[in-house]
């Protein structure tokens, strides 16, 4: 047997109506963003030096959006929380966006808590400079090529 559908009319207050309820029953979300500049450290003596740091420090920002989402970057910042979240649970609430032909990288954590969305990306901005500061710096030398500043 065929049932002809509701005419459209009908259909919107059950629809709007539905987008309601779960619009207030869902868990709001809050975030928190954390801005990272990367640059290269001592001087660039000319414009060449310089076109060559800018280039490698955009390419390095594009690696540290990646390395921003794994335990080698989250574990400093769950231990500085003196939390027992795990790193997979913690990088399912970080987004990562490289801002296009800059050396600027966004870090947004989202959270239930806007308290806890902040202490998250302020934890992560205290420690990725001291990660990629281990992370770049050569063996056998005592500073990284790479300043990572908040």
């Amino acid at each position: 047997m065929f049932l002809p559908a509701a005419p459209v009319e009908t259909q919107a207050p059950a629809i709007l109506a539905l987008a309601a309820l779960l619009t207030a029953t869902a868990t709001k979300q809050y975030s928190s963003t954390t801005r990272f500049f990367v640059s290269t450290q001592g001087s660039a003596a000319d414009a060449t030096q310089q076109l060559q740091g800018s280039t490698f420090t955009q390419q390095r920002v594009k690696s540290y959006s990646q390395l921003l989402k794994t335990p080698k970057a989250l574990e400093p910042a769950i231990d500085e929380l003196d939390d027992d979240i795990s790193a997979r649970k913690l990088a399912d609430r970080v987004a990562v966006k490289t801002v296009p032909d800059t050396v600027m990288l966004d870090v947004t954590v989202t959270d239930p808590s806007p308290e806890r969305a902040q202490e998250i990306a302020d934890a992560i901005g205290d420690t990725f400079p001291d990660v990629v500061d281990e992370i770049e710096t050569p063996q056998g030398r005592t500073r990284s090529p790479v300043k990572v500043s908040v």
